[in-house]
């Protein structure tokens, strides 16, 4: 299986290609992913902030809990750069079924906001936290 990391700058996004994928190519390559994330506390123009999953692959949900839970091992980090937190918070507030990691302190939490409408204009699409 591969996942395509695209790195145009901002939210960018890593999309997954179905194929041949087992249970180690799913750990692979959710942990891959989980790392352009959680590098630098996603403080970077590099860091994948968009997941790309084909509708109808039977891996879908089973990638994302295994993201999820890589994403989970890395420590929070603090929000250092500026408005990062007033940003995480307005483009996360009331979002069903957003999944939060645990978060210490003045940390934010690695989140998942999943089942985003790929033709709206969501604001998600283009702001980096």
């Amino acid at each position: 299986g591969n996942v395509i990391p695209i790195a145009p700058g901002d939210v960018a996004p890593a999309i997954v290609v179905p194929g041949g994928w087992d249970d180690r190519s799913i750990d692979f390559q959710a942990e891959s992913v989980a790392g352009m994330v959680t590098q630098n506390a996603s403080f970077n123009c590099a860091a994948a902030q968009t997941l790309l999953r084909p509708r109808g692959w039977p891996h879908r949900d089973a990638f994302l809990a295994r993201l999820e839970r890589f994403m989970a091992m890395s420590p929070a980090r603090r929000p250092w750069y500026p408005g990062a937190a007033e940003r995480y918070q307005r483009l996360t507030e009331g979002r069903p079924g957003v999944r939060r990691s645990a978060a210490p302190g003045d940390t934010l939490p690695w989140t998942l906001v999943p089942g985003l409408d790929p033709r709206a204009d969501d604001e998600l699409y283009r702001t980096d936290f």
